[in-house]
């Protein structure tokens, strides 16, 4: 509920192109439940291409580490080199309520468009083409 698609997507590598490109880990929440009942993770896909946040993230008994997603080229000195763009991410803060939800697009504006509900925009966090 809540949720509609926008028709925003981005391209990104399936495979590894150059060596300059890393992999991006994918999560998904984990549906398991505790002993209360509750579920240990949300119902959503978080992204990283950050080796030490994909560890940490795999220690997270609230995610599953579902693989590689796709590859795509880290950010160097905080930006994409030419003629890759950056992929920005928001967070809607949900992490309290088992609700977090992370958010992906090319179009910065796309993203602060979500702040005055209480999404944090991340900032740029990957290079596509």
């Amino acid at each position: 509920a809540g949720w509609q698609r926008t028709g925003a997507t981005f391209a990104a590598w399936s495979s590894q192109p150059a060596a300059e490109f890393a992999p991006v880990c994918r999560f998904y929440g984990n549906p398991a439940v505790d002993g209360n009942g509750r579920r240990l993770g949300p119902n959503s896909h978080f992204y990283t291409i950050e080796p030490a946040e994909c560890e940490q993230v795999r220690q997270d008994p609230g995610w599953l580490h579902e693989g590689t997603a796709f590859h795509a080229r880290r950010l160097q000195a905080g930006a994409c080199p030419a003629p890759l763009r950056p992929l920005y991410r928001a967070y809607n803060n949900g992490f309290p309520t088992k609700d977090s939800n992370p958010r992906l697009a090319t179009d910065r504006a796309l993203l602060e468009a979500l702040q005055p509900a209480g999404w944090t925009i991340e900032g740029a966090v990957m290079c596509v083409p």
